[in-house]
């Protein structure tokens, strides 16, 4: 390996980091725990992404990163206040900027369109400032030169599935989709909530949950699912699409994709064309709560990238100043600890089994010693799903 690529692939894990730092900023940002420190965090990690693309003449995530920090600049001086819709528009920049990231380390290639779009965005927040952003960054202009971007309102191709408006239904198929996880889907690292946002890309997507499995309290079994849920999709999608959905947890759960006709399904509500698509009512209901992020009236389209995790309401004070140590691992190293914490589970619920055939009585020290083993392999299953996620 030349030195000039070692180089490279050092800048490009560093950039991990960075991310990472302007993710957790922004969630402070979003939650109103923020300070100025906490501002001028995430500020420096959009610049120093510029600095090392800069290096290895990456223009287009030098452009983006530049016109992303200038915003930035303008709202650590004061000059631009942070509003919902500000807010909205700086977590759907760091999007794009993950996505510029990646594409360069992996040699692929990021839309014009899209990114013109992404430049667009936050143009027009520093056209709005009154004429302060062009003093923001003297610096940064000196050493990089941007050409504004002017705004296209062209109207761009629907995605496969989507609906403009005023169309008929009748080009529409609707699915019932049966869906019931098994405890290996869990144990696997995988989330029915997402899965069903997934659905929800394709079209205009309802449920109901099924609680017919659910057992008496004292047969309960935590590490066991109980829930299914029966979902009625209406999309252009045809259903090889709709089961690519679910190619990943072929195996862990119990599917059924059903074409039905319009009448038989229930009456769904048009989903939000601005918002991105989130998981149905009563999933998001169980799932912890995520922030809801105010969209302007018009934003623009932008590329997709995983988003950062809902920000605690309240946060340590010793959290308030730059982010938390963090350690690297090669991910199949994760991959074998994910692996050995689901044969700990196996493992306990067959001793569970075992215990309870003896003639013991449910207070004697066996049961609650296998008790205590459940709670911590519990513990640890969560712990280790968490680093996976991450």
């Amino acid at each position: 390996m030349s030195t000039m690529t070692s180089i490279r692939d050092t800048f490009f894990e560093e950039c991990e980091d960075l991310m990472a730092d302007l993710s957790d900023g922004l969630a402070k940002m979003q939650a109103g725990t923020a300070d100025s420190e906490t501002v001028n965090a995430v500020f420096r990690a959009v610049h120093s992404v510029k600095g090392g693309a800069g290096a290895f003449q990456l223009d287009e995530l030098v452009a983006f990163s530049h016109q992303f920090e200038t915003v930035l600049d303008e709202l650590r001086s004061d000059r631009l206040h942070l509003v919902p819709d500000l807010m909205f528009a700086l977590l759907r920049s760091a999007d794009h900027l993950s996505v510029l990231i990646e594409a360069a380390r992996d040699g692929g290639a990021v839309d014009a369109a899209v990114t013109q779009h992404a430049v667009a965005a936050l143009a027009q927040w520093l056209n709005g400032a009154g004429g302060a952003s062009t003093q923001a960054a003297p610096a940064a202009q000196n050493d990089f030169t941007f050409t504004p971007v002017t705004l296209d309102f062209a109207p761009l191709p629907l995605d496969e599935g989507a609906t403009p408006d005023g169309a008929s239904d009748s080009d529409q198929t609707c699915f019932e989709i049966r869906f019931r996880p098994n405890a290996t889907l869990f144990s696997n690292g995988h989330e029915p909530a997402f899965l069903f946002a997934d659905l929800a890309a394709l079209g205009t997507l309802s449920s109901e949950i099924d609680l017919s499995h659910l057992p008496d309290w004292e047969k309960f079994d935590t590490t066991m699912p109980f829930l299914g849920w029966t979902l009625h999709l209406q999309t252009r999608a045809p259903r090889e699409k709709v089961a690519t959905v679910f190619e990943f947890v072929e195996g862990l759960c119990t599917l059924e994709i059903t074409e039905v006709s319009a009448e038989d399904a229930p009456l769904m509500a048009a989903p939000d064309p601005v918002m991105a698509p989130a998981a149905p009512q009563e999933i998001a209901s169980a799932a912890p709560d995520a922030p809801q992020h105010p969209a302007p009236a018009a934003p623009p389209p932008m590329a997709t990238a995983p988003t950062s995790a809902a920000p605690t309401a309240t946060a340590p004070a010793s959290d308030q100043h730059g982010p938390k140590p963090t350690l690297r691992v090669e991910l199949d190293r994760v991959d074998r600890l994910i692996n050995a914490v689901g044969e700990l589970i196996i493992n306990q619920a067959m001793i569970a089994q075992r215990v309870g055939e003896l003639p013991v009585t449910t207070d004697s020290e066996v049961v609650t010693y296998v008790e205590d083993y459940r709670l911590l392999a519990r513990d640890i299953q969560e712990a280790v799903m968490a680093i996976r996620a991450q």
